[in-house]
């Protein structure tokens, strides 16, 4: 998955860090990725203006429960204050909130010293979704 990110990411190299032995069912672990692409996108597409490439971090931990918390960050220009993905009508923020609302998952928009940073936490079963 990172080497068709960083394809997608370039100029941006993409630093992926993730513990070892997490587990879960490919239909979770799809919208899971699918999130994580939009996210990554977003961050090539916006973070470094000018085609000017930067690092893009990703990392996937368990969060001391069953649950995973996963973070998608750069250090480049930041998101505007007024942007909200919860009620955002542009279609990268929809996808990303419509898959986080099917894993049952918490979109939280962290504080970054520069840049922007997305945490994801997503518990590892669900009431019937995927």
């Amino acid at each position: 998955m990172v080497r068709d990110l960083e394809t997608t990411a370039s100029p941006c190299s993409i630093v992926f860090k993730t513990e070892s032995g997490i587990l879960w069912s490919s239909d979770r672990a799809i919208l899971l990725a699918l999130i994580v692409n939009e996210l990554v996108t977003n961050c090539a597409k916006y973070a470094y203006p000018g085609g000017a490439g930067g690092k893009i971090w990703v990392n996937v931990a368990r969060d001391g429960t069953q649950a995973l918390l996963v973070a998608v960050r750069d250090e480049g220009v930041g998101m505007p204050a007024d942007v909200n993905l919860g009620t955002s009508k542009r279609l990268g923020s929809r996808i990303i909130t419509a898959l986080a609302k099917q894993l049952e998952a918490e979109l939280i928009p962290a504080a970054a010293l520069s840049g922007t940073e997305f945490k994801l936490r997503v518990p590892a079963e669900t009431s019937g979704n995927p």
